[in-house]
């Protein structure tokens, strides 16, 4: 099994920072047996600025979850928009950073945050359809 996190486009500068928590000597075990793998647009072949309709679908056809850090509904395309009329029961959900800022500068809460999702894909086959999930 591989479980993809995408990061959106305005957080995927810290794939690395983000990956060495994901894989430190205290999570590494849960993520290899999750099969972890973290990954940003221009890896995954999608450009800045892709409309949130299609990395929504992107998302969803190839079962990757979305890492971002809490996208408004400012249209009618937006990501939330698209959270909230197209979650079937079968999506995966879009993760997002509860504080962009913490998360930038705290150690202790990108543990919490990492902890949580990493919870959460453990049991991701029941988070189908939840919509947004927020970390931590």
């Amino acid at each position: 099994m591989v479980l993809t996190i995408l990061l959106d486009e305005n957080i995927d500068g810290y794939a690395e920072y983000l990956s060495r928590f994901v894989f430190s000597s205290a999570w590494s075990d849960i993520s290899s047996l999750l099969g972890v793998r973290i990954v940003t647009f221009e890896e995954i072949g999608l450009t800045k600025g892709s409309p949130d309709e299609q990395i929504w679908e992107f998302c969803q056809q190839q079962q990757i979850y979305l890492l971002t850090d809490n996208r408004n509904e400012d249209k009618p395309d937006s990501l939330e928009t698209m959270i909230r009329t197209r979650t079937l029961p079968t999506s995966v959900p879009v993760f997002t950073i509860s504080d962009i800022r913490r998360f930038r500068s705290e150690r202790d809460y990108v543990e919490a945050l990492v902890a949580k999702l990493l919870d959460y894909l453990m049991d991701a086959d029941n988070l189908r359809g939840a919509g947004r999930l927020y970390l931590p």
